[in-house]
């Protein structure tokens, strides 16, 4: 079949057959126009001089780009990765060329080919090679059309189960792995449940509410016509029938839930109560008559989806949004395509049926209701399932003779199960706070949403000025983003206000005090730090102790970071100990608490060059943080950098440098690449790359490290990250044989090391950069300063390190090289066989610096 054979769809509207009508969500659809007469500068105002076709498309949505050059246009697409775009082509510009173009990107999904005249001439180009092409128009109304229905599949396909689409609005995810998303929904629909305590906040809720659907909706006259009626007619009971109507309704609140962005729920809290109020209601009806009952779902999703959904058989799959569904196979046949004309517009999208059992005796958590008698498309039978409903995907197969795949599935309340302890914890921890509108923004903090939860409690700070609860919210932000300095001044604001509050505020006077001891620590003034440290801790002693120890176990966290940056590592390790103590006997399950806490004793075995027992605590803070995190969180970025440190230190430097990227790449999409863990992976990426030999490729990362470093802390001359990012610097002035150059770098990263750890004069970054200065004087053939650097940096090594620590054997290595240039062979071979002791205890037989070594004492006679 040829283009030119493709069917005009020229018969009248009422006389096609057209699935039951379904809610139309146009906000996922990019449209693209490509036409000779489009003018971009074109004002829409004035539309005298816009093309008939333009007119027509804005009707449809306001999410329209308009080129008149075919590379400006493809540009545009090619950038465009992470939308789904609708292609409308000028008949003269529908090449072949131009054709596979567009059908290489997977973001085209559907292109549209219309015609000024019947009689232009349209390329003989194969259906086949050329399947987005949905059609070939002479019509305005056959395209709109056109547009319009495929647009209904779209919808109806998007809002099925995605299992966990990490990139893209998510209807579905798997409650096995993404149990972290599930919790913070649930404890949002409880949060946002208790923000409506009475008339007045109701009001107010709805207010906000009317006033976002108008500011998204304000060029669509249709919307805002039912908005307005919305506003004057709408009360609790028509919820349901609210959400039926093919209105800003359903499109709204749908976008919303599917971005898993709680912001947005927050502005719909009122609608969302009470559509759930009046589907738990209408369930008793449901229960009253029946026990079990059978549902049916039909849609068309990509081959992709439909391998995710296999792969996930057994899993538990739950959905964000409400979830619709029939009585009858036969009306969910028409929506997946599998009986009579309603044929899949090409073959990109398959077509599936969802069969799913529902025990609700078994099961009385589950709300479900028939909304068919209430409903605005009563020949859909349809029923809703509540927010976040769980199911098991018990099977999935494909049916040969009519070309279709059934996925049964069974609503289960297994979700909550998974994570009972977690959650009922938070929920009582919700249910003993009488500050709602606090706890919503810890709640967006917890989720990783720092940038969102700063927004929100700073306009709570517009209305409830004073109030430290609000400006420790606001610091706890800033902290988290990477701005230090104003971190530092909002936690002065709160601990100034909770001074003039008396002895119900102790506690959160240690919150405040245990933050300022971390924020001191990452500021680098490690004097003040310790001493709001000590001040947390006898503030919370005051409260009581016993019911306090969750924060006292954070304040020895922070103190155990603090010294783990001092080089402190004894200490280090046994406050982190202490804290594990204290927690463990504290909590049955393990929190996020915990998790920290067993991040920072992996720092610290790290440290200690006991890689083993490194490892041991990072899988047990990577297997809480994958339980309680969503995928894409800051904490899940800083677990894969952790990882990614323990395959450095094995020698396995592309692994190493797979879980660097990972990190960056989580941080830049939950935009905390302006934090202080971003200055971390940047330097980490650099130093993988750097003994992959790529040198000029990690040398790129090492500037922006030191150009983040600069802008987090321009207040601060002296930072370990500053110094640390100088030390990596010359490193790769020695890769590149500029031994001066290497010399200054290290000589500056050392001195500022020196001033920060004034009172530690082995510390383990000073000893390192000495190390350095060393091997720097030894390649300039400087014997003799090399000989002083390279003894004082084993002298402090010695003093500070963990006799078996690796970093000691890189010193006696280094020695060895020295004695051999000092032609000391008796010596050189003592150092390499100290080198050689330790490296055979600690790392890898396969390791590059063990087999090197063994390969130059192998050249000793014996």
């Amino acid at each position: 079949m040829s283009l030119q054979d493709k069917p005009i769809d020229d018969k009248p509207s009422d006389e096609r057959r057209e699935p039951p009508r379904i809610r139309i969500n146009r906000e996922q659809i990019v449209l693209i126009l490509l036409h000779r007469q489009i003018n971009p500068s074109q004002s829409i105002a004035d539309g005298s001089n816009i093309c008939p076709v333009e007119k027509i498309l804005r009707q449809l949505t306001d999410n329209l780009h308009l080129f008149s050059n075919n590379n400006d246009c493809l540009s545009y697409a090619e950038k465009a990765k992470d939308q789904t775009i609708f292609m409308i082509i000028d008949s003269s510009y529908a090449s072949a060329d131009l054709l596979g173009k567009l059908h290489t990107m997977q973001q085209i999904n559907s292109i549209f080919i219309f015609r000024q005249a019947k009689d232009m001439p349209v390329p003989v180009l194969s259906a086949t090679d050329y399947c987005k092409i949905v059609n070939v128009s002479d019509e305005q109304d056959n395209l709109t059309s056109s547009i319009e229905h495929i647009t209904d599949y779209i919808d109806n396909q998007s809002t099925i189960f995605t299992v966990c689409d990490q990139d893209k609005q998510m209807s579905t995810r798997d409650v096995d792995q993404e149990s972290g998303m599930f919790i913070f929904f649930q404890l949002v629909k409880k949060v946002i449940k208790k923000m409506l305590p009475n008339e007045d906040a109701v009001c107010k809720s709805k207010e906000e509410m009317i006033n976002k659907c108008r500011l998204d909706c304000k060029d669509s006259t249709k919307d805002l016509e039912n908005i307005i009626r919305f506003e004057n007619e709408y009360t609790a009971d028509q919820a349901i029938q609210w959400y039926t109507k093919d209105c800003f309704i359903y499109k709204l609140i749908n976008k919303a839930l599917r971005t898993e962005d709680i912001e947005p729920l927050y502005t719909y809290r009122f609608y969302i109560n009470d559509l759930s109020a009046c589907l738990a209601e209408r369930c008793k009806l449901l229960r009253e008559k029946t026990s079990k009952i059978t549902v049916f779902r039909g849609a068309k999703i990509s081959k992709a989806e439909i391998d995710r959904l296999a792969q996930n058989k057994g899993h538990l799959i739950s959905t964000n949004g409400y979830f619709s569904t029939t009585w009858k196979r036969a009306v969910a046949n028409i929506f997946a395509g599998i009986e009579g004309n309603n044929r899949s517009h090409s073959d990109l999208y398959q077509s599936i049926l969802f069969e799913i059992t529902v025990d609700l005796e078994k099961y009385p958590e589950i709300i479900l209701a028939d909304i068919q008698d209430i409903s605005l498309h009563k020949d859909e039978e349809e029923l809703l399932f509540d927010l976040d409903t769980v199911f098991k995907l018990e099977s999935i197969t494909y049916n040969d003779t009519l070309s279709y795949w059934t996925c049964m599935m069974s609503a289960s309340n297994e979700g909550r199960i998974i994570v009972r302890q977690y959650l009922d914890f938070k929920e009582k921890e919700l249910d003993n706070s009488d500050d709602n509108e606090v706890a919503f923004g810890n709640l967006l903090f917890d989720m990783g949403q720092w940038s969102k939860s700063r927004i929100y409690f700073e306009n709570l700070a517009l209305r409830r000025t004073n109030d430290p609860h609000i400006q420790f919210g606001i610091a706890s932000c800033c902290r988290a983003l990477g701005d230090i300095n104003q971190a530092l001044f909002h936690l002065q604001q709160a601990y100034d206000l909770s001074m003039h509050i008396e002895h119900e505020c102790l506690r959160l006077k240690g919150q405040i005090c245990c933050n300022l001891l971390r924020t001191y620590q990452e500021y680098g003034d490690f004097s003040k730090a310790a001493a709001f440290g000590d001040e947390a801790l006898d503030f919370y002693r005051q409260a009581g102790e016993h019911s306090n120890e969750v924060g006292i176990a954070k304040v020895w966290i922070n103190f155990g970071l603090l010294n783990y940056y001092k080089g402190h590592d004894d200490i280090c390790l046994e406050q982190l100990e202490r804290a594990h103590t204290l927690l463990k006997r504290t909590s049955q399950f393990d929190g996020p608490e915990i998790s920290e806490c067993y991040k920072f004793l992996s720092f610290a075995h790290y440290h200690n060059g006991d890689y083993d027992k490194a490892l041991d605590s990072l899988m047990k803070e990577s297997q809480i943080t994958a339980r309680l995190f969503p995928t894409n969180h800051p904490q899940t970025a800083a677990t894969e950098n952790n990882i990614g440190k323990q395959y450095y230190k094995q020698g396995k430097y592309e692994e190493a440098l797979k879980q660097f990227r990972r990190a960056a790449e989580i941080s830049e999409r939950v935009s905390t690449t302006n934090s202080a863990n971003q200055i971390v992976f940047l330097n980490n990426i650099g130093k993988a790359l750097y003994r992959l030999k790529q040198i000029d490729e990690a040398e790129k990362y090492f500037e922006e490290a030191l150009q983040l470093t600069k802008k987090i802390f321009s207040s601060s001359t002296d930072h370990i990250y500053l110094a640390y990012t100088y030390k990596n610097q010359g490193e790769i002035f020695l890769a590149k044989n500029d031994f001066v150059g290497a010399l200054a770098l290290f000589q500056q990263a050392h001195d500022m090391y020196k001033r920060i750890f004034v009172q530690n004069s082995n510390q383990r970054d000073v000893a390192k950069c000495q190390y350095l200065i060393g091997l720097s004087h030894l390649a300039l053939n400087d014997i003799e300063q090399a000989t002083t650097a390279l003894e004082q940096a084993l002298h402090m090594r010695t003093n500070a390190l963990h006799p078996d620590h690796p970093d000691l054997a890189f010193s006696h290595r280094s020695m060895g090289d020295l004695y051999m240039c000092k032609k000391n062979e008796v010596k050189a071979i003592e150092h390499y066989k100290l080198a050689l002791a330790i490296w055979e205890k600690r790392l890898p037989s396969d390791h590059d610096q063990l087999v090197d070594l063994k390969e130059i004492l192998a050249h000793f006679k014996p």
